[in-house]
C-alpha cells in the first residue's frame, strides 16, 4: 500500500518498501498543495483505494494493521512538519517514566531557539515577532494515535487530510500564526493526563514573561476532557491568552460551563 496524492498518476519512492507489496511514499512535500487533492491509501498491484468495506482484505487485524498505521502516522507528520515549517521539541526524555515526551512546534518557539546557536538562530527566525502573533494548540485524542493525527483508521480508508491536522496547519500558516501540536499519547492513556500537563506547562505556562499572543485551541476526543480538567484545576496560567476553543468529538460534558460561566464565551462545539 502506498499513500498517494488523487489527482497525480506517476508514483514515486521515496519510502522503502515495509513488507511485499506495503511501501509509503512521499509525492505532496511542496508548500504549494493541491486544496482540491485527497492523499489515499492505495494497495498498487490492484490500483485498488482502500476504504473502510476493503481496508480488512488488504490490511489485517492485529500486527500487520499497526506497523502500517505506524508508518502512516509517520509520513503524515513529517508532511505536516514540512508544510508548517515544524521543528520537534522534547518536554521530558526521563525513559525510566516511558517514552520522551514531545511537541511539534514552529521553530520560531522559545524551546526550539534555546538549543540553537541563539542570535543568529533566532534573527533568522523574525525572533521577537513572535512575541504578539497568535498561536493554535491542536490536542489529538487518546488511543495509539500520534501527535496530529486525528484517527489511524480515517487515515487508512478517508484520507491523510480529513484524519490529520495538515489542513489546520495549512491554514494557521495563511494567516501567519504559531502552531504547537502536543502528544498527550506518548506514555500511554494511563499517563495522558500528566503527559498533557507537562506539555502545556512547558509550552505556554513557563515561555517568556513579553511572550503574550493570542492562544486559539483545538481539543479532539480524549483532549477534550484533559483540556477541561486542567482548566479547573489551573486556568489562572494561561486563560487570559486564550481567544476560542474547539472541541470536535469531545468526550468531556458541556454541563461543566454552565458552573463556569467565565469559560463560557471561548467554547464552540463541533
Amino acid at each position: 500500500c502506498t499513500l498517494i496524492n488523487s489527482t497525480i498518476q506517476e508514483e514515486t519512492n521515496d519510502k522503502p518498501h515495509h513488507s511485499n507489496n506495503h511501501k509509503s511514499s512521499n509525492t505532496t512535500t511542496s508548500r504549494n498543495h493541491c486544496p482540491n487533492c485527497l492523499t489515499r491509501l492505495h494497495h498498487l498491484p490492484t490500483n485498488t483505494i482502500l476504504t473502510e468495506e476493503n481496508r480488512s482484505t488488504y490490511i489485517a487485524n492485529g500486527k500487520m494493521y499497526n506497523e502500517i498505521a505506524r508508518l502512516c502516522q509517520e509520513y503524515a507528520q513529517e508532511l505536516m512538519q514540512t508544510e508548517g515549517d515544524l521543528e520537534w521539541i522534547t518536554i521530558c526524555e526521563d525513559t525510566s517514566k516511558g517514552e520522551p515526551i514531545r511537541a511539534l512546534v514552529d521553530r520560531t518557539h522559545h524551546l526550539v531557539l534555546a538549543h540553537k546557536d541563539s542570535k543568529e538562530e533566532e534573527e533568522s527566525n523574525g525572533g521577537g515577532v513572535r512575541k504578539n502573533k497568535a498561536t493554535l494548540l491542536i490536542v489529538t485524542g487518546k488511543g495509539k494515535v500520534r501527535a496530529g493525527i486525528f484517527s489511524r483508521q480515517h487515515l487508512f480508508t478517508s484520507g491523510l487530510e480529513p484524519s490529520t491536522a495538515l489542513p489546520l496547519i495549512r491554514e494557521a500558516k495563511q494567516r501567519n500564526m504559531n502552531i504547537a501540536i502536543v502528544d498527550p499519547n506518548a506514555r500511554g492513556d494511563r499517563e495522558g493526563m500528566n503527559t498533557f500537563e507537562r506539555s502545556i506547562h512547558s509550552l505556554f505556562v513557563e515561555s517568556p514573561k513579553d511572550e503574550k499572543g493570542d492562544l486559539y485551541i483545538l481539543a479532539h476526543s480524549a483532549a477534550g476532557g484533559q483540556l477541561v480538567r486542567y482548566l479547573l484545576d489551573q486556568s489562572h496560567h494561561f486563560l487570559p491568552r486564550i481567544r476560542a476553543i474547539a472541541f470536535t468529538d469531545s468526550t468531556h460534558n458541556i454541563q461543566w460551563t454552565k458552573k463556569n460561566t467565565k469559560f463560557t464565551r471561548y467554547v464552540t462545539i463541533l
